[in-house]
């Protein structure tokens, strides 16, 4: 006999308790998820990491990086130029247009071949993000050298004369603290002008000492000839130390007339006969 408790039989308590579950249970099925990317508002760049790029302490060379960009915001960011500055270069985004959450992609190069120290380059993206319409992306690296020119290329000789021979000087300095060898320079075309080094041999540098490379420059006529000077050097840091030599000449000077050796020419470019020289003697003197 089942027990009855204020008139309800326990089979049906448990039959009762059981459709209330489930229906609790289908309540809880049916509510609504809250996804990631249910951000709401203007679309907002962002770059992954902050609007800084370092590499920090590097060798000279083209420093490569790959920067992201993603939209934070709730509505499609459009990605409309990328600009760098001098000396840097982009490949083309691998997406302009970005839905909320998604990410792009600029691979960016510096050329620090002939740099030394602290450098800063930057990039500027340009986008509809009203709150930040170029957003500037700042590149920076600190090239170091354990072998250096002083100055990084041949001072350029204005005062050059055509068929003329001046010259140009470098400073080859070691900032190691071990020894490196130092080859003649070279260089690759000469092109209008006739060079020629006082270095004809190997010279081994010692830690902070430093050595001149003077250039004899003639340039073969009046133009502005540039050409590339390298340096051999057993550094691994540095193997290769390249510089610009560069001639701005002018036309050499014509000679000056000569002087005419019968008087000054009278009209018509005849030149009128020497004065007979007058005689010696007092006045009157037979």
């Amino acid at each position: 006999m089942a027990f009855r408790e204020h008139g309800i039989t326990t089979p049906f308590r448990v039959l009762l308790g059981g459709i209330i579950l489930a229906s609790l249970g289908a309540a809880g099925c049916s509510q609504p998820k809250a996804g990631p990317g249910s951000v709401s508002g203007p679309p907002k760049i962002e770059i992954v990491g902050g609007n800084t790029v370092a590499w920090g302490k590097v060798p000279p060379g083209k420093l490569k990086k790959s920067i992201k960009v993603t939209n934070t915001g709730g509505d499609t960011l459009r990605i409309t130029n990328v600009h760098p500055s001098c000396g840097c270069t982009t490949d083309s985004l691998d997406k302009k247009v970005l839905a909320p959450g998604d990410t792009a992609t600029i691979h960016v190069q510096i050329d620090m071949v002939t740099r030394t120290g602290p450098q800063s380059k930057s990039l500027t993206v340009t986008s509809n993000d009203s709150t930040q319409k170029d957003l500037i992306i700042s590149l920076t690296a600190d090239i170091i050298r354990d072998v250096v020119a002083v100055p990084e290329m041949f001072p350029v000789i204005n005062s050059a004369k055509a068929g003329r021979e001046d010259t140009s000087a470098v400073l080859i300095k070691n900032l190691s603290n071990a020894p490196i060898t130092v080859q003649p320079p070279e260089i690759s075309n000469p092109g209008e002008m006739v060079v020629r080094f006082d270095m004809t041999s190997p010279k081994v540098l010692q830690p902070g000492d430093s050595m001149k490379i003077v250039a004899h420059v003639k340039p073969i006529s009046s133009s502005v000839v540039s050409s590339e000077v390298t340096v051999n050097t057993t550094s691994t840091m540095v193997p290769v130390i390249k510089m610009n030599l560069t001639s701005n000449a002018s036309p050499a000077s014509p000679p000056p007339p000569s002087a005419p050796t019968g008087g000054t020419p009278a009209p018509g470019g005849t030149v009128p006969p020497a004065k007979p020289a007058a005689k010696s003697g007092k006045p009157g003197a037979k």
